[in-house]
């Protein structure tokens, strides 16, 4: 039998600072079995990468407007610094220390395709044929990640200024050491144009896989390419030729009642070149967006979700494709609908309205069922090409081309759309013309290229068709792995308590942050994750672990941050290992477990562990671990899915012809499970293509369970497609009568989300058509999750706009916040493998007092404050005290009860929650008992805690600047000029803000009390500058000034030369913050720039105290 090669390919990630000073790792392999790069079929397997050249940048998705977290909070905490920066627009993503992922997956790409194309044609045994079609794959390559790099690193593309526009460094040889210097735009597209046009006539018309590419893809490349460039027929001629080869699209009425068995990338028939990142998609999607689809639109019901259906949960809905087919990840490759739709542009920019229209509705014939379909019509060209952009919004959605057509439409003055999203309670904009030329390469030499010395080919590894990528600081660390985590008994024995002791040096993980662990657990071929509570001993981390009697296999993770979301991650392939029993003997699945750990994707219920996608195992390895577990052939029964994932990764191409007999022999073990059917069935209908059987397979399981699982999932996706309350409410009626709650209660399965769904949008229905008494029938069967988003989405919003009486609402509210109080412990937050029991509670907590707020806050407006009163001590005990808006609520409250306030408010002072009402009458309890204010400021500072003014002190030093800037002249209401030269012998806070910025006003009472507390001080002066407004923006802050009675020092911005925007100030600072974000306060001292930050805490206490300890800190320096 032949061997099957694999390349071992050794990186390491290279930052270069200035083109004097590269740091790189020469790294030699001596083995006898090792030699340098040579046969044909080598190079071959550098193109099988699938890790490689599948990767993608993810971050285009965060900067578009398709997705939209200011009302979720909890969205906004989880994104990572770098995430963070890339949705607020800043001007770098990344520090000096750390590497974007994105760029170096492109160079990435680009040295393997360089690697391939000096040497392919003269490698030894191959083919001129084989050789030129692997030149040529290679080409396209490299073309496509140019084609990436330059619209994602570079301004965008403007015929006049392309050949003076730097793009990206252009590297076409595998040269460590050639210069990094960027070349213009013109030079990188005329590469691109060159490539592909020497590489199609060696291209095959249909490659075996979507990741590679065929004449298909090398025309989609030219046609998202002229796209770019606006040359738009030459972007529709290449488009035409690429549907020519590929034309098929996914007719989405086949998959409304099974929406799991949508194709996943690789499969999917309309991807052309498949490229896929990996994204979290808990982010609300664009309200925008969702505006655009018609709600009977499939890629709406299927594609998309209420935010319920994500754990963590999202405000509003999210992007759910990646889940329906347990990828994970977007595809951001070129596509069928997206040929479709250049094509369809083409035409409507050349005023060829019909064959636009024809175009588009072709598309959208796919997306809508018969009954609910209707073709557009247009009477004009320009109406066309609008129809033909909504419809690039929803058809690519969740694929971060948004990003690509805002930055070439910012262009065109009818279709440029500037944004403003908040986060963190700071509203942050992208102008317009910015769009277009918005660059995170800044500087000519910074880089960071996945680097490679000497490519050995290592006869020891021949086994798999893929390449793997081995990171050079795993292959280093391997040394330190031993040291890094110690195990008692070193043997996991089931049954028995694990001693693990974990020392962080030499990993990713930071000092002084706090370290957390995690064991996953393999016992009766399943998997569990648990938590592994770590005590620190100094410069080790200590735990123990009971290793439960069936468990197979142990693995462990540290990580600082989220479980979910880690900041910082070390999980090594030694970090896990198989069990013993109490004898010594291996347990059945350890061989197994082995295996999906290193490679997860064979076990699609493998909970999330590792951060990134791990490379394919041999053929060697599976047969091996496939042979060693089925030494008792009965066993295939608790593992079906994984032996067929399996199975087809080791039988390659030839699985299709081996697959029926496989599929049969599986079938025939009797007492199978009804979710192993379904699986048998799931292959026979896309992998064998027998439609037929596989109904026979499902009709038998649900006839066989009528109110079993799958017939309980089958009749929940009939719901999907209610087209009114009533309906909603009749099919929702109907499906709790065949499949009641409580009898799956007494036998609960995984499904608690059908019945999350199917209370959730019954309740709604319920509420909207006023229907309270079956709304409060149903409370009794509600756990606590369904009731919080019952009354999230319903009440509150009832509440909040005043859509009902008060009284109505609180008909609703008051056993709605009863039974949350009864159930905030029922565990229902909890899932396997998403969120353990810890945080389960904490997330029920945190729902109960954001429910408690509004609740309190009705009865209060009802007058029913006695009430109100009696429910405080059902907050946690951070929910009492930390919410400012609240807490003067219930100061009101307390007032209204004639209870003693002056308790409530040092509490509140002591989480620096107060606002200028409860400060006033803090004071005024304070005179009650001293006779005078005398002494209010030292009590009030008592009040607070030594930790929480230690903390904000260390903020602050630790934002402290001595930054020069360029003087500068503003207009005050009285159009006087107010230089900040005139500033040189005071302390001066500037609040840059608008009207528009909900945080920037939201601030203002506490600023009115920083303003009044220095009012007398004539070394301190405060200015409120308005910034980024439009039309009569003077009149707008002057106005808005007055109205709310403010004694503010006014000043407008002046209105940018460049832009025509009014932000000529505050655009020469924004670059130095990092961040176009508003509001923004600066503090400056003899000209110079001393302090700087950004956004509200929602605390007009704590605001003051922060600009009073800078101003103090600035006074008291000599």
């Amino acid at each position: 039998m032949n061997m099957k090669k694999y390349i071992l390919i050794l990186s390491v990630s290279l930052l270069v600072m200035t083109s004097s000073c590269r740091k790189y790792v020469e790294i030699e392999i001596n083995n006898s079995n090792n030699r340098l790069l040579k046969y044909t079929s080598d190079f071959q397997s550098l193109l099988n990468n699938y890790t490689v050249f599948s990767a993608t940048p993810s971050l285009p998705m965060l900067s578009s407007d398709d997705i939209d977290a200011g009302a979720d909070q909890a969205a906004q905490n989880r994104l990572t610094t770098d995430q963070s920066n890339v949705y607020t627009w800043a001007e770098n993503y990344y520090d000096a220390t750390q590497s974007d992922a994105g760029w170096d997956q492109l160079y990435n790409q680009i040295y393997v395709c360089n690697e391939v194309l000096a040497k392919v044609m003269t490698s030894e045994n191959g083919t001129d044929e084989a050789k030129h079609k692997i030149y040529a794959e290679a080409q396209v390559q490299r073309s496509y990640a140019y084609l990436t790099l330059i619209n994602l690193y570079a301004p965008i593309y403007q015929k006049d200024k392309a050949n003076t526009t730097l793009g990206v460094p252009l590297l076409l040889v595998p040269n460590l050491f050639q210069k990094l210097n960027r070349v213009s735009l013109e030079t990188v597209y005329q590469q691109i144009f060159k490539d592909i046009a020497e590489a199609l006539p060696f291209l095959p018309t249909y490659p075996s896989l979507n990741t590679h590419p065929g004449k298909a893809a090398a025309y989609a490349t030219l046609a998202r390419a002229y796209l770019m460039r606006q040359e738009y027929a030459l972007a529709q001629e290449n488009a035409s030729k690429a549907l020519k080869i590929q034309p098929t699209l996914v007719d989405l009425t086949t998959y409304q009642t099974t929406p799991t068995q949508y194709p996943r990338h690789l499969n999917n028939p309309e991807i052309i070149l498949s490229r896929s990142a990996l994204f979290n998609t808990n982010i609300p999607l664009n309200p925008t967006l969702l505006q655009l689809f018609d709600t009977n639109d499939l890629r709406y019901m299927l594609f998309t979700r209420v935010g319920t259906a994500f754990a963590p949960n999202i405000v509003g809905r999210g992007y759910y494709k990646g889940r329906l087919t347990v990828d994970l990840s977007i595809n951001s490759g070129p596509s069928v609908g997206e040929m479709m739709l250049i094509q369809a542009e083409g035409f409507a920019r050349n005023n060829q309205t019909d064959q636009a229209l024809q175009v588009l509705n072709t598309l959208r014939a796919k997306r809508f069922t018969a009954a609910n379909y209707k073709a557009l019509q247009a009477t004009t060209a320009q109406q066309a090409l609008g129809y033909v952009l909504d419809e690039r919004r929803r058809e690519l959605m969740g694929t971060g081309l948004r990003w690509l057509d805002q930055r070439r439409l910012s262009l065109e003055s009818e279709w440029a759309k500037s944004v403003t999203r908040t986060y963190k309670n700071v509203s942050y904009t992208l102008l317009q013309p910015a769009i277009a030329t918005s660059t995170r390469l800044d500087r000519n030499t910074l880089i960071s290229i996945l680097r490679f010395s000497k490519m050995t080919v290592n006869f020891s590894y021949m086994k798999s068709p893929f390449v793997i990528l081995a990171c050079l600081a795993l292959l280093l660390s391997k040394g330190l792995q031993a040291q890094q985590l110690t195990l008692s008994p070193q043997k996991p024995v089931a049954g028995k308590t694990l001693q693990v002791q974990y020392s962080p040096q030499g990993s990713s993980l930071q000092a002084g942050v706090p370290i957390l662990g995690e064991a996953l657990l393999y016992q009766n071929y399943s998997w569990t994750r648990v938590d592994l509570p770590l005590e620190s001993k100094g410069n080790l981390y200590q735990g123990q672990l009971l290793i439960p009697a069936p468990t197979a296999f142990v693995a462990f993770r540290f990580f600082q941050g989220s479980p979910f979301r880690p900041d910082q991650l070390d999980i090594q392939k030694s970090y896990g290992l198989t069990t013993v029993s109490s004898t010594g003997q291996t347990l059945p699945g350890g061989a197994l477990a082995s295996v999906i750990f290193q490679m997860p994707t064979l076990d699609s219920h493998m909970p999330f562990f590792w951060n990134d996608m791990q490379p394919a195992l041999s053929t060697e390895i599976l047969e091996k671990a496939l042979q060693t577990e089925l030494k008792e052939p009965a066993r295939v029964k608790y593992f079906i899915p994984t032996y067929l994932t399996m199975q087809k990764a080791i039988l390659g191409k030839s699985f299709t012809q081996q697959a029926p007999a496989l599929l049969a022999k599986l079938e025939a073990i009797p007492d199978l499970s009804e979710a192993d059917r379904m699986e048998l069935a799931r292959y026979y209908r896309y992998d064998l293509k027998d439609k037929t059987h596989a109904d026979q397979i499902e009709q038998s399981v649900i006839q066989g369970n009528p109110t079993g699982p799958y017939a309980r999932l089958a009749a929940s996706h009939e719901l999907i497609g209610a087209k009114s309350r009533e309906q909603m409410i009749s099919k929702s009626e109907s499906f709790l009568k065949k499949f009641p709650y409580g009898e799956w209660k007494k036998n609960s399965t995984n499904q608690a989300f059908i019945y999350y769904e199917v209370h959730r949008n019954l309740a709604t229905a319920y509420f909207e058509t006023r229907q309270f008494g079956p709304l409060l029938a149903l409370l009794p069967q509600l756990d606590f999750k369904t009731t919080n988003e019952i009354a999230r989405w319903n009440i509150h919003r009832a509440f909040t706009f005043k859509m009902l009486p008060l009284d109505s609402i609180n008909l609703i509210s008051t056993p709605f916040i009863k039974h949350l109080i009864q159930n905030v412990k029922d565990g229902s937050f909890e899932e396997p493998n998403v969120f353990t029991a810890k945080d389960a509670q904490i997330q029920a907590a945190n729902q109960l007092d954001e429910r408690l707020y509004i609740h309190l806050s009705l009865l209060h407006e009802l007058g029913k404050d006695q009430e109100a009163e009696s429910y405080f001590n059902h907050f946690s005990e951070k929910g009492k005290y930390a919410n400012a808006e609240f807490n003067e609520t219930y100061l009101q409250i307390l007032e209204k009860t004639g209870s003693p306030i002056q308790s409530f408010l040092e509490s509140c002072a002591k989480a620096n929650a107060l606002t200028p009402l409860m400060l006033e009458k803090l004071q005024s309890e304070f005179v009650k008992k001293k006779g005078s204010a005398d002494g209010f400021q030292t009590y009030l500072s008592s009040l607070k805690s030594d930790e929480g003014k230690a903390e904000l002190e260390t903020y602050v030093k630790q934002h402290l600047l001595n930054e020069e800037i360029m003087p500068f002249a503003l207009e005050n209401p009285e159009g006087k000029l107010v230089r900040s030269s005139d500033w040189e012998d005071k302390i001066v806070v500037i609040d840059f803000w608008a009207t528009w910025c909900k945080p920037c006003i939201s601030a203002f009472p506490g600023m009115q009390i920083a303003v009044d507390k220095y009012a007398k001080d004539p070394e301190v002066a405060f200015y409120f500058v308005g910034t980024m407004q439009h039309d009569n923006y003077k009149e707008k802050s002057e106005g808005y000034i007055k109205k709310m009675g403010y004694r503010f020092n006014l000043l407008h911005d002046g209105i940018n030369k460049k832009t025509g925007e009014q932000n000529a100030v505050f655009s020469t600072l924004a670059p130095r913050f990092n961040s176009s974000g508003i509001p923004r306060k600066i503090v400056l001292k003899n000209g110079m720039m001393r302090y700087s930050s950004e956004g509200y805490s929602g605390s007009p206490s704590k605001l003051v105290d922060e600009l009073s300890t800078v101003i103090e800190i600035l006074k008291s320096e000599k």
